[in-house]
């Protein structure tokens, strides 16, 4: 995340991007270190319910950008939903037994192919993958399933839209200018998606969180999506500190 900021700053990004990314840095910070006395006001169920109406919100709204609708605009900030709203909602999902993982699965699987967003399909898809690795039971099957289904359906719908620099292609636009800086960046970006891996020994919520950040990443190297924590926007570095609090609450880990 600083890592981003620095390419930013050191490539001549607008004043506006370096403060918008360091706000969001210091917001994902004081996420991730609130102590709740509770996991969740509400329990786990409230918590995957406000998530996914957050990652729906889109759809409600006069699209930021036409023919989709994963954006939230907020005056002058405008948000990925996605990124904000699915790692937190995945984990959160994989803290509540029963069928609340496939359901989850579900549901942000129809919301991307409506938005629709290849990204968050692809987020929604390694998430799913990832759990499978350690849980083979038939929610996480189902789960898989349904994850491979809405990301071949989104393929389909997705729209291709130009790339905005310090947004999209990050990675490239770095080792075009200071190969240095693109292995920096690299290396911030897959640090933050095994952190979770490490801090939390591999546990499911763990695992689907660390794995819809990796399809978040895969889909900026693929397409003309947003990088994630890496490049401007503050929508996954917020997305990031509310799913670390998802993981550090106290309450069942599956």
């Amino acid at each position: 995340m600083a890592a981003g900021i620095a390419f930013m700053a050191m490539g001549g990004a607008p004043g506006s991007y370096l403060l918008v990314n360091g706000g969001a840095l210091l917001l994902a910070a004081v996420f991730a270190a609130v102590r709740l006395r509770r996991a969740v006001p509400g329990g786990w169920p409230m918590a995957i319910l406000l998530f996914a109406a957050l990652f729906a919100l889109p759809l409600l709204m006069e699209p930021a950008t036409e023919p989709v609708r994963r954006w939230i605009a907020l005056g002058p900030v405008t948000l990925h939903a996605g990124m904000l709203a699915l790692p937190a909602l995945l984990a959160a999902a994989q803290r509540q037994s029963g069928f609340a993982w496939p359901a989850a699965t579900a549901f942000a699987a129809l919301v991307a192919l409506l938005q629709p967003d290849l990204a968050s399909a692809l987020a929604l898809f390694g998430a799913a993958a990832a759990v499978l690795l350690r849980d083979r039971k038939p929610p996480a099957i189902i789960a898989g399933l349904v994850a491979a289904a809405g990301l071949a359906a989104t393929w389909q719908q997705a729209g291709w839209l130009a790339p905005v620099r310090f947004v999209e292609q990050v990675l490239g636009d770095a080792w075009r200018r200071e190969p240095a800086m693109a292995a920096l960046l690299g290396a911030a970006l897959l640090a933050a998606i095994l952190q979770p891996l490490a801090s939390f020994r591999q546990s499911g919520p763990a695992l689907a969180f660390s794995g819809c950040v990796a399809g978040f990443a895969l889909a900026s190297l693929i397409g003309p999506y947003p990088a994630p924590l890496i490049g401007y926007g503050a929508s996954a570095i917020l997305g990031y500190g509310l799913a670390i609090r998802i993981l550090a609450a106290k309450g069942s880990s599956r």
